[in-house]
């Protein structure tokens, strides 16, 4: 269809894809906000040259756009076939409280060596205080 291009002018706005999310433009600028690709991963109230590194065991600090979340390391997954499985998992899988502080969570690093990556980070400031590689968790007995 004529006019439906990168930007979508047949619905009376323009917007660019960007890793599945609509972004504004106005003014050949991506509109800054949440929408704004470059505010992802950011820390508060840093400039628009600081991003978070995440440092990889294994390539050395990186951006963290090129790793993908998966969430709280804290979480033991519960056994199936104790007798209150149904109520555990739910809880698991359901509710989740939301830390402030130090915190370690799972990382895949998608763009780079593609490691599970274990990373303690403090939630109200972004700073890294450390990562290991998840089969280093494994192999030491640790809970994973």
């Amino acid at each position: 269809m004529p006019g439906l291009g990168p930007g979508i002018h047949a619905f009376g706005w323009t917007g660019i894809a960007h890793l599945g999310r609509v972004v504004q433009v106005v003014d050949g600028r991506a509109k800054p906000g949440h929408d704004d690709p470059s505010s992802i991963y950011r820390p508060a109230g840093a400039g628009r040259d600081v991003l978070m590194r995440i440092p990889c065991p294994y390539c050395g600090a990186r951006d963290a756009h090129e790793f993908a979340y998966l969430g709280d390391a804290t979480l033991t997954r519960p056994d199936p076939a104790a007798p209150d499985a149904e109520g555990r998992f739910f809880d698991y899988v359901y509710q989740r409280t939301n830390p402030v502080g130090a915190h370690e969570e799972w990382w895949y690093h998608a763009q780079g060596c593609r490691q599970w990556v274990k990373v303690a980070r403090d939630t109200r400031t972004h700073a890294i205080g450390g990562a290991t590689l998840a089969r280093d968790v494994a192999t030491s007995g640790e809970p994973v």
